[in-house]
């Protein structure tokens, strides 16, 4: 028996997908569709949503929120414009989106959302995505999506007209493959711990977001609170639909156990490196790229122009190491974000600084009085229950 529930539909369908199918033959049409398929479910995964069905040429999705959907819409069309840019065989997906009450019923849905969305997407064109107004009403202030106003439709199937907006969106800037971090995307399935009740702090984060690129300088939000109230699956939120809309997004904890100087900033490095390779480093300048191969290793063998010395990550934060070590350190750590960031707006997530050491928090406090003309957005969360008077945050 199935259950009502609330929830966002979103469909996709392939454009012209038996004409290409007639042209490239069986071999050369199967792989295309892994491709296209490859791409959206992608973008889902990082959005947090959930595939309801394959539909042959396209996806039937289902979301908690509508602003997943929007950022999972948007994402999809940004990542089939990526893969435009480079094909040999271009592709085209027109995307509808629904949100309202539905059946829910062995995993799958019926109802107005549903009929609405996949109505929708018949209409829209190839690299379109439309959706009920009710869509944009709902979502409010928690996305920076524009929106035109596309009156009432007529739809097959549906009585009334439907009052539908079509959703702009802009091609991202290629920023290599800088995938969800695991931890964020884990968050992102939360989806009652963190949003219930927290309306109003998850509209205030998505305003920072926004702000940190219409005023491309670091921006920095502390989210504080007692353990298991939800402050990372709030973050991530925010860090996901960054991300669906073409951000870089980072991700740094810090652990009560492992008391490693530069804990979560090795995290957000080993990052980029992992997914960027020497790219990442490759506009900087020797003394940054040295300083930076001491904090994380593996840029040695990724690099292979910076000599490395004996010296660990850990000893950065002690003895051995000058004042002068570490201020190169500082400005490294600042002149690495500030690069990647002018090809992309930059999210990073540093978790627990509960449980920072004095280190990690000396690279915020030098990347806030720096505040570079760069879309960069701090978001990091602390126990307010675990700060007294000494710790290193508390300043």
């Amino acid at each position: 028996m199935g259950v009502t529930v609330v929830t966002s539909v979103l469909f996709t369908d392939l454009v012209d997908s038996t004409a290409l199918a007639a042209r490239l033959g069986p071999d050369g049409s199967e792989q295309l569709r892994r491709t296209h398929f490859g791409l959206l479910r992608a973008v889902i995964e990082a959005t947090g949503g959930t595939e309801v069905k394959n539909l042959g040429d396209g996806l039937m999705v289902a979301f908690t929120s509508p602003s997943r959907a929007l950022a999972c819409a948007t994402g999809m069309q940004q990542a089939i414009a990526r893969h435009n840019e480079r094909a040999k065989e271009p592709l085209g997906v027109r995307i509808g989106l629904g949100v309202g009450e539905a059946i829910e019923d062995d995993g799958d849905y019926f109802g107005d959302p549903v009929v609405e969305a996949a109505r929708l997407c018949a209409v829209a064109t190839g690299g379109q995505i439309i959706a009920t107004h009710l869509v944009r009403a709902m979502a409010g202030r928690h996305v920076s999506h524009a929106f035109l106003e596309l009156g009432e439709l007529e739809l097959k199937g549906i009585p009334v007209p439907v009052a539908a907006v079509e959703v702009r969106w802009e091609p991202s800037i290629s920023q290599g493959s800088v995938p969800l971090p695991p931890p964020i995307l884990a968050a992102t399935r939360d989806v009652l711990v963190g949003f219930i009740g927290r309306a109003s702090e998850l509209a205030e984060l998505h305003e920072i977001q926004k702000r940190a690129i219409t005023e491309p300088r670091l921006h920095v939000a502390l989210v504080g609170g007692e353990a298991g109230i939800g402050k990372t699956a709030l973050i991530a939120q925010v860090a996901s639909v960054a991300h669906g809309t073409g951000a870089v997004v980072l991700f740094g904890q810090c652990d009560e156990n492992l008391p490693v100087p530069y804990q979560p900033w090795i995290a957000v490095i080993s990052y980029l490196v992992q997914h960027l390779g020497p790219d990442c480093v490759a506009g900087l300048s020797p003394p940054h790229r040295a300083a930076l191969a001491r904090l994380v290793p593996a840029l040695v063998d990724r690099t292979g122009d910076v000599e490395r010395d004996n010296t660990g990550d850990a000893d950065l934060g002690r003895a051995g190491h000058t004042d002068a070590d570490r201020l190169v350190l500082l400005y490294a750590i600042d002149a690495l974000l500030e690069q990647v960031a002018t090809d992309a707006p930059v999210v990073v997530v540093l978790d627990d600084m509960h449980w920072a050491d004095a280190a990690s928090l000396h690279v915020l406090r030098h990347l806030v009085s720096a505040a570079r003309a760069v879309p960069v957005l701090l978001l990091a969360t602390y126990r307010h229950t675990d700060l007294g008077p000494e710790h290193p945050l508390t300043p």
